[in-house]
């Protein structure tokens, strides 16, 4: 067993991984996909907790202002970038500023659709879970990944 993880961890492509680092884009690719699952377990739950099931083009309509909202605000703040040469603690202000500053917006989106509406796009407590367990799932990837190439 031993011989076979050596070979395979020869391998031409294993090797690149290990002497470059990971580009920017994968990891927007990995927050962006936290993200949404992160959504999607929302809304499962919400669903199972108040046993009512929300239009598809409801949900989609959501997903797609949640996704829009931290795609742009972590484009903005680039908080992707410089993962393995920044400290941990920096990578961690980072990311805590990208989810409040979603949250927030949310949170005023969420306000305005309420005010225009008269109902709101989400619960203000899905906004806040989503903000939480995006977080604690980002902050395990950077370590992930810091650890990975560091070792």
């Amino acid at each position: 067993m031993e011989i076979l993880l050596n070979k395979l961890l020869d391998l031409r492509i294993f090797r690149w991984f290990k002497v470059k680092t990971t580009p920017k884009w994968i990891i927007l690719l990995l927050d962006m996909l936290i993200v949404m699952v992160c959504f999607i377990a929302t809304v499962v739950a919400d669903m199972y907790s108040s046993h009512f099931v929300q239009p598809s083009g409801t949900i989609l309509l959501n997903a797609f202002l949640v996704f829009a909202v931290y795609f742009a605000v972590t484009y903005l703040s680039k908080s992707y970038t410089c993962v393995i040469r920044l400290s941990v603690i920096e990578d961690l202000y980072r990311i805590f500023l990208v989810i409040v500053f979603s949250t927030l917006l949310l949170f005023g989106i969420n306000i305005a659709r309420l005010i225009i509406a008269d109902a709101p796009f989400m619960k203000f407590w899905d906004v806040l879970i989503i903000g939480a367990l995006s977080f604690s799932l980002m902050m395990i990837e950077r370590l992930c990944i810091s650890t990975c190439i560091c070792a």
